[in-house]
């Protein structure tokens, strides 16, 4: 999980779809500098308008999965009677419209600035509603509060120095091309050619050509250093292998598919004998999952290393012809969750 944030609002204002009172300066909660934005002479059961946040700045990548929202408010009370609450909380949607579900915490609001935020929401809390990064990202997305008197209030002010967001999301996996390409001799009995051309999908090709009586294989063609860049504390989830191939006969077999780890070939083997489609249609063949390992032990470091990757081997499987294998392009997905914080000590749920 990766999280972004906090972030502060670029957008304050006073909305009157709720309550009677007028937050004044509303500006003033973008930051915390000890500067508020403020809804005075609040009496016993009279409510703010609300204090709406929104133009947050975020920038979750496309594709993502959000899992949870964390919403945090430095606020207090300056009140004759202290008692001072929460009326409503809650989140602003991408097309403007306030959300159903209501976070107002029951407790009373401090009675000085603390320096310090109350928190909303949490790292798996979607405030009941359905997120994509574009939700995220637009600039109507943020919060509404609203404060309420109590029964001991005969004369006070809300105070709300700041208010932050922080998104916490699954990033959709973004597939890496390998920067280096080999001929690998240690199987098979036929070399590879032109192996660069693997590197970019752009119909130019390696190839091989073996002969017929099924016993001709390809050397390993071997992709590594595919550029990864994933954080030092992330847990390895799962490696996609995706390749774009194709062969002059079906009698073209995948015979080996595995990963390269510190320059070794480890693990699961993925090749189940299928046969090669006859025609270059700009399609990858898929190996492993999101949440498969391959039987290796996979860490940041390893996977960011450039002598990480995964290696090919074919058969022509013909007893009397000879054809040729065509690889268009090899490339990689990694899947990972790293270690975010530190979090609040206390979550409003």
């Amino acid at each position: 999980m990766a999280s972004e944030g906090p972030n502060n609002p670029g957008t304050m204002a006073d909305d009157a779809a709720v309550g009677t009172v007028t937050w004044t300066n509303p500006d003033n909660a973008k930051t915390s500098n000890d500067s508020y934005a403020t809804a005075p002479n609040i009496f016993n059961g009279t409510k703010t308008h609300y204090l709406k946040a929104t133009n947050f700045g975020f920038s979750i990548p496309a594709g993502a999965t959000i899992n949870g929202i964390v919403v945090e408010i430095e606020r207090f009370e300056s009140s004759t009677g202290r008692e001072m609450y929460d009326d409503e909380v809650k989140i602003v949607k991408s097309d403007g419209s306030i959300g159903a579900e209501d976070k107002s915490d029951v407790t009373l609001w401090d009675w000085s600035d603390p320096d310090s935020y109350v928190s909303y929401g949490g790292v798996a809390d979607l405030w009941s509603e359905a997120w994509s990064a574009t939700d995220i990202n637009d600039a109507d997305f943020g919060v509404v509060l609203s404060a309420i008197g109590g029964d001991g209030i005969t004369s006070g002010a809300a105070n709300v120095d700041h208010i932050r967001i922080t998104v916490y999301y699954t990033a959709s996996g973004v597939p890496n091309s390998p920067r280096t390409m080999a001929d690998d001799a240690a199987v098979g009995n036929t070399a590879w050619n032109n192996v660069n051309n693997a590197k970019t999908s752009d119909d130019s090709y390696a190839d091989c050509f073996m002969f017929g009586g099924g016993t001709w294989t390809s050397h390993y063609l071997k992709a590594t250093n595919f550029g990864f860049n994933i954080p030092a504390s992330a847990t390895i989830n799962g490696v996609i292998v995706e390749i774009e191939r194709y062969a002059t006969s079906n009698q073209i077999i995948d015979e080996s598919i595995k990963l390269v780890v510190g320059g070794a070939v480890v693990g699961d083997e993925k090749s189940v004998g299928a046969a090669w489609q006859t025609v270059d249609n700009d399609t990858y063949v898929s190996f492993g999952a999101n949440n498969d390992v391959w039987g290796a032990v996979l860490t940041s470091a390893n996977v960011n290393a450039s002598n990480f990757g995964v290696v090919l081997q074919c058969r022509n499987s013909h007893i009397f012809e000879s054809h040729t294998a065509y690889v268009d392009h090899m490339r990689i997905t990694v899947y990972y969750t790293s270690v975010i914080g530190p979090f609040p000590t206390h979550f409003r749920v």
